[in-house]
């Protein structure tokens, strides 16, 4: 029976082992700390493909103060863990959206295994680095106690923030490391066809886009979108009046990524009045008035040809048929112009219901065809609706009453770039999650079209301003009054729901009545387990025998759920059901797919009704067995009963 490791995985192993499997050749052994271990012999590796570059040459690249201490920081395993917080969280049994406090790349670290290859889209909002902007501190030319003694860098949690101000001689490098190992580990959890989206201003456009064309590959760059969130300029400026910022939007495999047929001008969006099982569509003639003489039917009679419509205007053919009318492609001045396609492929469209029938305001027949939702998606957002002050700042402050956070993201803006990238059931991850206007907007976006998106936030509890009025209103940090946030804009959008299915007269049956308004939060901690656990070995027999258990005495069954959960990289957001077996109490993980418990002195009885729920995986305390002899014939019995069952303990 294994032992879990109750970390992160370490990358430099996986890496070692991949190289072992394709580059046999390179791998050899060195000693450290009295033992071999496998490493990558690199001057075979180099022999291996030819020609290579020295660290004498000049290449292009974009580099900067502790980015090789940034690739190895991405690399190392993690000892922390994600304890919930049921009392925080709005229906925290039954909600898939999640709210996490703590370190963001240390948090992406965790979800790396459980979300790898899951999220469809991330949409961030990172420090701009104004000389004024909080970032997390990364100055690798320190020990870490000593960088964040010296830059007062560490809150009563241990987060680490600091002002990365412009006289600093790592102001740029410290905001490009802060940034590259945040975007490389999150980068692991889209999908093939996956988006990021990184809001931006000017002062590190130019690093962040050959930064991010080096993590992602130039070719999946899709564009670098200007925003004006400031029309009227900012005006205590002594040159330019700065009206807009950036968004730079990759995908992670341009070949699989596919913007949605949407419109994002609301005036636009108003002419698609109509609607049917594929989506939104306005009638259009199908006739080809345009084109000057090039699409009159002398120039192209091969588009030329009657179409038969029945007495109802219900059936549509390319053939003749007793009783239905005959439609060519004239005008009502009695001019003969074309179909806009040949005859095969008007054939598909009336096969495909895309060809209807219908009477002019004259009574002549016409015939249109279903123009879809789209619109050329242009890289110059100028839309009023992407105001930060309307519909950003007053957005917010309409929920609270009050001021409590300067320039959250334009509601509008955030939904239009969901609207183009998700589908109804996607993932969106925002790990710079501020005043949680990401979530705000993926509720709102399932409100609207009934869909099940779920949100990821990421905040670190980064303290308010004694001063302001947020910290006056009782919220002593960010995440807070994003979480709180989040709880005021659901009731909204509930009341606002259920108003608009009354209306559609759609009743409490309907599957899409119910919508995911709640999340679970999470909070970055250390491990649940003693250093025993990682480092035995450091332990003699007589500190051993201190140690009752190798769980830390402050942990609940329900911390150790969530950190298993992370470990066989099941997502957070599970669904766990809590049941009694022989009086012992057992979690049931996604019905039947994990089974834990962490109780003590479980009996083989307990063991055999735990078998009869046939799980996939079951997780046990190492002490939860009543004696050396149960855990023996627990293997035993698991091995022979449940041969596909993985077992292991903690």
């Amino acid at each position: 029976m294994n032992k879990l490791n109750m970390k992160t995985k370490d990358l430099i192993e996986e890496n070692i082992k991949l190289a072992e499997k394709i580059f046999p050749q390179t791998i050899t052994e060195i000693e450290r700390d009295g033992k071999l271990i496998k490493t990558v012999n690199l001057e075979v590796f180099k022999k291996l493909f030819g020609d290579f570059a020295d660290s004498s040459d000049e290449v292009y690249e974009l580099t900067w103060a502790g980015k090789n201490k940034s690739r190895q920081k991405i690399v190392k395993p993690i000892n922390k863990t994600l304890r919930p917080v049921p009392e925080d969280s709005v229906d925290f049994e039954n909600t898939e959206n999640l709210y996490i406090e703590g370190d963001n790349f240390e948090v992406l670290k965790l979800l790396q295994e459980s979300y790898l290859n899951k999220v469809k889209m991330i949409y961030i909002d990172p420090p701009y680095n104004t000389g004024t902007s909080m970032i997390y501190s990364n100055d690798f030319s320190q020990s870490q106690e000593e960088y964040d003694e010296s830059v007062g860098a560490v809150d009563e949690e241990g987060n680490k923030l600091f002002m990365n101000t412009e006289t600093s001689g790592r102001f740029h490098s410290n905001w490009l490391n802060m940034m590259h190992e945040r975007i490389v580990v999150a980068k692991d959890l889209l999908r093939d066809d996956g988006f990021m989206a990184i809001a931006i201003d000017h002062n590190e456009l130019a690093n962040l886009i050959v930064m991010c064309d080096n993590i992602f590959g130039e070719i999946n760059r899709l564009g670098i979108v200007t925003v004006v969130h400031k029309p009227e300029g900012r005006n205590q400026e002594k040159f330019f009046g700065t009206s807009n910022e950036f968004m730079l939007v990759y995908a992670k495999e341009r070949s699989q990524a596919n913007f949605n047929n949407v419109v994002l001008d609301e005036e636009k969006a108003r002419l698609f009045d109509k609607e049917d099982d594929d989506g939104k569509y306005k009638l259009n003639n199908y006739i080809r008035l345009g084109g000057g003489d090039q699409n009159l039917r002398v120039n192209k009679p091969h588009f030329f040809y009657p179409v038969y419509v029945s007495s109802n205007l219900k059936d549509i053919s390319l053939d003749k048929k007793e009783g239905y009318t005959k439609v060519l492609p004239i005008t009502t001045s009695g001019q003969e112009r074309t179909w806009k396609t040949k005859k095969e492929s008007m054939s598909d469209k009336i096969r495909n219901n895309e060809i209807l029938a219908e009477k002019d305001n004259k009574n002549k027949l016409q015939i249109f065809e279903k123009y879809r939702e789209n619109q050329v998606i242009k890289t110059h957002w100028v839309d009023k609706k992407y105001n930060a002050i309307n519909q950003g700042t007053k957005i917010l402050d309409s929920l609270f009453g009050k001021r409590f956070f300067d320039f959250p993201k334009p509601l509008p803006l955030i939904i239009d770039i969901l609207k183009l990238t998700t589908g109804e059931n996607d993932i969106i991850l925002d790990f710079f999650a501020g005043s949680g206007t990401t979530a705000h907007a993926v509720m709102q976006m399932n409100s609207d079209d009934g869909g099940n998106r779920k949100f990821i936030m990421i905040q670190i509890p980064e303290e308010t301003n004694i001063q302001s009025e947020a910290y006056k209103a009782g919220y002593k940090t960010i995440s807070q009054i994003s979480m709180d946030r989040i709880k005021k804009s659901s009731e909204k959008i509930k009341k606002e729901f259920k108003v608009k299915f009354k209306q559609k007269k759609l009743g409490k049956d309907n599957d899409k009545a119910e919508l995911d308004f709640g999340f679970r939060v999470f909070k970055l901690d250390s491990s649940n387990m003693k250093n025993v656990y990682y480092n035995p070995k450091e332990i003699d027999q007589r500190t051993l025998s201190n140690f009752k258990d190798n769980i830390k005495e402050d942990r609940t069954d329900k911390d150790l759920l969530y950190q298993v959960l992370l470990e066989l990289a099941i997502p957070i957001s599970a669904k766990v059901k809590e049941e009694k077996v022989n009086k012992k109490t057992i979690y049931k993980v996604n019905e039947n797919f994990l089974v834990a418990c962490f109780e003590e002195n479980v009996d083989l009885e307990t063991i055999k009704q735990i078998a009869e729920l046939k799980p996939l995986r079951i997780v046990f305390k190492d002490s939860s067995f009543k004696d050396d002899a149960t855990k023996v014939n627990c293997d035993e019995y698991l091995k022979n009963k449940l041969s596909n069952t993985i077992v292991k303990v903690i």
